[in-house]
This record gives C-alpha cells, structure tokens and sequence, in this order.
C-alpha cells in the first residue's frame, strides 16, 4: 500500500514542478511582453504622427528595456522576480519539492500506523 502513496505523491510532485515551470516561464517573460507593447503603442504613435516631442528623435526599433523606465503594477514585478528566481534557483526548489511532498507522504503514513 505504501508504494501507492509514494507513487500518489511524486505525481504530485511532478505536477507541482510542471506548474512551477510554467509560472516560472510566465513570470520571466512578463516584463518583456510588457515593454514589447508599450513600444509597439509607440509606433503607432509614431506612425499617426501623435508621438510625443520626447520621443521624437528616439529610435523605437533599437528601443531596449534598459534605456527606459517603465511601470508596471506590483503584482508584475513581483511575478517576474519570481520567475526569475524560480528560473535561476530550479535545481534547489525541484527537489525541495519531491522531498516535501515524500516527506509529508511519509509523515501520512506514519501517523495511520500510529493510530490504526
């Protein structure tokens, strides 16, 4: 019965670190996203000639993200400091993660022994 448990509880390992990663993927690339549209509004600022006189001798095709304070909502940088991080740090969550999920499996079973 044990093996099942064990087994219940690396799928849900898995599906925690596949989660993980996608969060992780998301949150990476948010920022990225985010200055992608605000310089695609730009152009078509610029295209419709309502550019603004600060930008107007900016060139919005070699525009990079570090040229320009951009802002974005708490939540945003937050998930992106987490996907950061989450990216960075992969090899130390994924097995905290199998060794939580084993460890409360194991900790499941030990409290049925002791009681049963």
């Amino acid at each position: 019965m044990t093996w099942k448990r064990s087994a219940i509880a690396i799928v849900f390992a898995c599906v925690f670190v596949v989660g993980g990663f996608f969060f992780a993927r998301q949150g990476a690339g948010l920022l990225d996203t985010r200055f992608e549209q605000a310089r695609e509004k730009l152009k078509a600022k610029r295209d419709a000639g309502q550019l603004p006189s600060e930008w107007q001798e900016v060139d919005l095709d070699k525009l990079a993200m570090a040229d320009v304070e951009m802002k974005v909502s708490g939540w945003d940088l937050w998930w992106a400091s987490a996907g950061r991080w989450m990216s960075r740090w992969w090899f130390v969550w994924v097995p905290l993660v199998f060794a939580a999920c084993l460890g409360i499996e194991w900790f499941e079973a030990w409290l049925v022994r002791r009681f049963k």
